[in-house]
């Protein structure tokens, strides 16, 4: 049998740091995330969708993103502007957990 696919949603903040640019950081992500080989289904978080992560792409620390509206049944991973692209990798575990 085949294993299901990982479905990661992703959740865009209001943008009020108009110097970061979220969705570069999510394709860069997904970049990453396909390198490893991981063929996952990674796509802009829908209201009353199931998600097995959250990726939610702040810009800034005040996460006012409201996420209430996914079920997650795996990780909420917030990432705002102070992620540096050397930080990736660990955040891609945290994903794929």
């Amino acid at each position: 049998m085949a294993d299901k696919k990982k479905r990661i949603g992703v959740k865009y903040c209001g943008g009020c740091h108009i110097g970061y640019d979220r969705g570069k950081m999510s394709a860069l992500l997904l970049e990453k995330i396909r390198k490893r080989g991981q063929d996952v289904i990674y796509e802009t978080a829908r209201a009353g969708s199931r998600y097995d992560s959250l990726l939610v792409l702040c810009n800034c620390s005040a996460r006012c993103a409201a996420c209430d509206a996914y079920t997650v049944t795996g990780q909420r991973i917030y990432i705002d502007h102070r992620l540096d692209e050397t930080e990736l990798d660990d955040t891609i575990e945290l994903l794929l957990l």
